[in-house]
């Protein structure tokens, strides 16, 4: 460890520095307050012995900015001094010194309060240790409350807790945003046919198919199952089908065979909400927006699957399937 000896008279200092130099530890030395605090800053000192009457920065002032935080780390401090009246022992502790020893040192006494402080700054860093690994644990529990663990995308949770972000976002800005909600179509028949751990597989290749449609801005939850919603923050109805064409030939272009499927490969359908945040008085609650987008997409599978239908109310009544050729067409 290293001890950093502050004394502005010379051989009180140099004293100092070789008795601490005898006991084991590693010795930096500074001849008042203000050097010492350049050294507290560029060097990873766990202990300063510092003589209280000292020009400029006196020790009691050292100890006290050593105690701003400013340092981010924990230093023991001792303070070195002729006065012994209780009230400047007291003022010392007050000022933040763990220790404090008077003059003339004893090397005895000085080994002992260096032990201690020795046990101290070791229970601080066992404790530092495990307060990170908390955090860490913390973090990783938090992170695993709002994941899928499956396709590690956000799940359920994270959907509503993104959702009020947006609409209190869109609602402030008068900007709208569009839902799309997604399901494979015929899974039940891929997992009877190919088994459930190949189902598992085209759920990881379509979230991260759908994740690579969007925008940046934009994020894709797995709503449970095998359903999916996106949510497309300051996106019309109309970019908003544009997008959900997106989606449906990314999962048809990963070409996953399913002869359970009357297009022979997996596909999804969409069903798109779309709210009316130009005026925020009549925009609809996020929670109104999921159930018309969860309508829509029965429609879509009504229709024939493989395709997006956006729903009755969203953007003047809109309310066709658009299959996912015909998207593209459009959009081409």
């Amino acid at each position: 460890m290293n001890v950093l000896v502050v004394d502005d008279e010379i051989v009180s200092r140099q004293m100092l520095e070789k008795v601490v130099a005898n006991l084991g530890y590693e010795v930096v030395s500074a001849g008042d307050g203000l050097g010492a605090w350049n050294v507290l800053r560029q060097r990873d000192v766990q202990f300063v012995i510092a003589d209280w009457e000292m020009p400029g920065m006196n020790g009691l002032s050292l100890c006290k900015r050593a105690r701003s935080g400013v340092l981010g780390r924990y230093v023991y401090f001792i303070l070195l001094t002729s006065r012994t009246k209780r009230d400047d022992i007291i003022k010392g502790l007050e000022a933040g010194a763990d220790d404090y020893i008077t003059k003339p040192f004893d090397a005895a006494e000085l080994r002992v309060r260096l032990r201690a402080g020795q046990r101290v700054i070791d229970l601080e860093k066992e404790l530092s240790d495990k307060n990170k690994t908390l955090e860490d644990l913390t973090v990783r529990l938090e992170r695993a409350a709002v994941t899928d663990p499956l396709l590690e995308i956000g799940n359920r949770r994270a959907l509503y807790e993104f959702l009020d972000r947006v609409e209190q976002s869109c609602q402030r800005s008068g900007e709208p945003y569009t839902l799309v909600m997604c399901d494979v179509d015929n899974f039940k028949a891929y997992n009877d046919i190919y088994g459930h751990l190949a189902g598992d597989d085209v759920l990881k290749d379509a979230a991260g198919a759908l994740s690579g449609a969007l925008r940046f801005s934009d994020r894709v939850f797995r709503f449970g199952g095998e359903e999916f919603v996106a949510v497309l923050p300051g996106t019309d109805c109309e970019a908003g089908r544009k997008v959900a064409g997106r989606m449906l030939r990314a999962i048809e272009d990963l070409q996953v065979e399913h002869s359970g499927s009357a297009a022979a490969v997996v596909t999804i359908s969409c069903g798109i909400a779309c709210s009316h945040a130009s005026d925020s008085d009549e925009a609809r609650p996020w929670a109104e927006l999921l159930k018309s987008a969860d309508v829509a997409l029965y429609q879509a599978k009504e229709q024939g699957k493989n395709r997006s239908v956006v729903a009755a109310g969203s953007a003047g009544e809109i309310s066709s399937a658009t299959p996912a050729g015909a998207e593209d067409r459009r959009e081409s």
